[in-house]
């Protein structure tokens, strides 16, 4: 199947767009693409330098008056951007800045991180690294933005990620944007018989029928007692919450 949508496409062309608005608000080319030029500073300076949070404002500003230099602050660029809705203040006071859409900031994270000068294989590893580290919940969000489209889905494929249980986790997760990698995952669960319960009821509106039947196939191998203890077991346990003695007598 040929997928030609991509989001970051779409999310970039959105940021042209707002960008209008902006150049506009600072006097600017439009040509320039400043906002596009301010937000990936953010996006980048985010991933590699603060966990994928929120940017201190005095670190924003300064990006962005050396985009556009000598404002005064109404007619700054970091001041259209909020106005506009594509930074929000958090924090006290206002002193860290958000991306106004977090769906935004997570792919243009990815797009940052496609973009580095880093290796293949130090990608691959760096992907692996912060899926599981201590601080992995700051990642979560960007990684799956990073999953769904990433061009190296074959090299991470290759690696063990059975010994890495909470990027199983995220790789199911970005199929829930049915982008390009999705092919590439389905047939790596059918040869590497890769299924659950928990998989196959959460993406059942998402997996093709060859991982059904690659499920069923594997299970109808298993003798009757191991098919009881690993499949039936498990079905049954979502209905224990209606069993008769969780239930009031009304």
């Amino acid at each position: 199947m040929k997928h030609d949508f991509s989001y970051i496409e779409l999310y970039r062309k959105y940021i042209g767009y707002r960008n209008i608005i902006v150049s506009n608000g600072v006097d600017e080319d439009t040509h320039r693409n400043v906002t596009g030029k301010l937000l990936d500073k953010l996006a980048m300076y985010s991933l590699f330098y603060n966990s994928c949070q929120d940017v201190p404002r005095e670190k924003a500003r300064h990006y962005a008056d050396q985009i556009c230099r000598n404002r005064t602050w109404r007619s700054s660029l970091l001041y259209w951007a909020i106005k506009e809705n594509l930074l929000l203040e958090t924090g006290k006071d206002g002193d860290r800045l958000m991306f106004g859409f977090q769906k935004i900031g997570d792919f243009l994270m990815a797009d940052a991180f496609r973009n580095s000068k880093m290796t293949n294989d130090a990608k691959v590893d760096f992907v692996i690294e912060k899926s599981e580290c201590q601080q992995k919940f700051l990642y979560r969000r960007f990684l799956v933005a990073l999953l769904s489209e990433w061009s190296l889905m074959p090299e991470l494929l290759d690696r063990n990620l059975f010994a890495h249980q909470n990027l199983l986790n995220i790789l199911f997760d970005s199929l829930y944007y049915r982008t390009s990698n999705n092919d590439l995952i389905f047939n790596w669960m059918v040869a590497q018989q890769v299924f659950s319960l928990g998989i196959l009821r959460n993406l059942l509106n998402i997996l093709p029928e060859e991982v059904f039947l690659m499920a069923h196939n594997r299970l109808m191998n298993e003798s009757l007692a191991n098919r009881d203890k690993k499949w039936t077991t498990s079905v049954n346990g979502i209905y224990d919450s209606f069993s008769s003695s969780n239930v009031d007598d009304f």
